[in-house]
Formats: C-alpha cells, sequence, structure tokens
C-alpha cells in the first residue's frame, strides 16, 4: 500500500509539474501575445494617423483647387461681362456720333437745297449750284478720280 501511494504522490508531482509547466507556457505566450497585440496595435495606429494626415493634406489641395477654379471662373465671367460692357459703350458712342453726323449732313444738304432755291431765284447757273451741294455733302470724303480713270485704279483711303 505505501508503494501504491508513493507512485501515487510521484504520478501527483509530475502531474503538478505538467501543470506548473502549462501554466509557465501560458503565461508566456500570454506575454508574447499581448507585447505582438501592442506593437500591432502602435502599427495601427500610426498608419492610420498617417492616413489621416495624407487624406487631410489630400481633401485640403482640393478644396484650394476647388476654390482656384470658382475664383478663376468669377474672374473671367467679370472680365467678360467688362469686355461686353466697353463694347456696348463703344457701340453706343460711334451710333451717337454716326446720328450727329448724319444730321449735320442732313441740315448742310437742306442748307444746299434752300440755298439752290434760292440761286434759282436769282438765275444762278445749275453748274455752280451743283458744285455747292457737293461741297457741302461730300466735304469729309477724298475728291473723285479725274474723268476718264476707271474706279480699279483709284487709290483706297487711308
Amino acid at each position: 500500500a505505501s508503494l501504491t501511494a508513493e507512485k501515487e504522490v510521484g504520478e501527483a508531482k509530475v502531474v503538478e509539474e505538467r501543470a506548473a509547466g502549462v501554466a509557465r507556457l501560458r503565461a508566456e505566450h500570454a506575454g508574447e501575445m499581448a507585447t505582438r497585440n501592442a506593437a500591432h496595435e502602435k502599427e495601427l495606429g500610426e498608419r492610420l494617423q498617417t492616413l489621416t494626415l495624407s487624406h487631410a493634406k489630400e481633401v485640403t489641395a482640393v478644396e484650394k483647387a476647388l476654390k482656384a477654379s470658382v475664383l478663376e471662373r468669377q474672374n473671367a465671367e467679370k472680365e467678360v461681362g467688362e469686355r461686353i460692357a466697353a463694347r456696348e459703350e463703344s457701340l453706343k458712342e460711334q451710333l451717337q456720333a454716326l446720328k450727329t453726323e448724319t444730321e449735320e449732313k442732313l441740315a448742310a444738304a437742306t442748307k444746299a437745297l434752300e440755298e439752290s432755291e434760292a440761286a434759282h431765284k436769282k438765275d444762278l447757273r445749275p453748274d455752280e449750284i451743283m458744285r455747292r451741294i457737293r461741297v457741302t455733302m461730300f466735304a469729309d470724303q477724298p475728291p473723285a478720280p479725274p474723268a476718264g480713270v476707271p474706279l480699279s485704279q483709284e487709290t483706297a483711303p487711308p
């Protein structure tokens, strides 16, 4: 019986030693896993921070590009508007100048016609009347080419 008891005590010691070894291995494994997990979490945290910064930079760059594009479009629209307004003003001035010139020519022609009628009463020669009308109406135009010169040989006004 004492032999069986000693055998049981020996087996119990082996079981205890094995349990202690398993517990030690589990503790070592848990320590290694904790270290690995901490390193992995640190690496993931750094990657996340890098990605967040990179994303923030990209978002900022896109926002800047968008703002620049909007500003460029607004400036272009403003410039086109200013050019249109300037062109309208120029056309209005040209129209007014043409109106004034037409009124002046009409007044000169009317005066020449009145002089012509008065000349008829004074018996002026018709060629003198026509000369006065031409001088009045066409004062701002170059002289006609001499008789016998074809129109294609005329020099163009500057």
